[in-house]
């Protein structure tokens, strides 16, 4: 039992002796500056523009031509032959009226006309930035002046963790 005690109470000594080695405290802050570092960040941008387009329209009814062509060459074809043969030429006229209807149609009024359509294009933007990285610090405590790199201001007084260890 007596040994059990005597390692308790250097146990206990141990530990109280670790948890003085190190206390926390506040030091005086004698300025702190910001820091920055200037970073490439891009702001894409969408650009429009309106692009000529040309588009064709027809003013012609493809099946007037080739009636009308049809019934002319019918025409003319009944007044060649006779009796059967001026049935024959009657339709080869008809044909004949058909395909030269058909064929003037292709070279009718024709249009073309430009309009516009709306194009747009997203293009890459990219500025230098100055971004805030932190902050340089100069602090005083016990008498000295200390520095320190701290993420944001610690205004007037600043937490510091002292730790003291005996010179051997």
């Amino acid at each position: 039992m007596k040994v059990l005690l005597t390692f308790s109470l250097l146990s206990f000594s141990i530990a109280s002796f670790a948890d003085n080695s190190a206390f926390d405290t506040q030091a005086k802050v004698i300025w702190a500056e910001p820091e920055y570092e200037t970073i490439q960040v891009n702001n894409p941008q969408t650009n429009c523009w309106d692009e000529p387009v040309d588009q064709y329209y027809s003013e012609n009814n493809e099946v007037v031509p080739m009636v009308i062509g049809g019934v002319l060459g019918g025409v003319v074809g009944h007044q060649f032959g006779k009796g059967r043969g001026k049935d024959a030429s009657t339709v080869a006229g008809a044909i004949l009226g058909s395909v030269v209807g058909h064929n003037m149609s292709d070279y009718g009024d024709e249009d073309y006309r430009v309009t516009s359509e709306r194009r747009c294009q997203e293009v890459d933007h990219w500025e230098s930035e100055r971004q805030l990285t932190g902050y340089r610090v100069k602090y005083r405590y016990g008498g000295h002046d200390y520095f320190t790199h701290t993420q944001d201001h610690p205004g007037k007084w600043l937490d510091i963790r002292v730790s003291v260890d005996p010179l051997e």
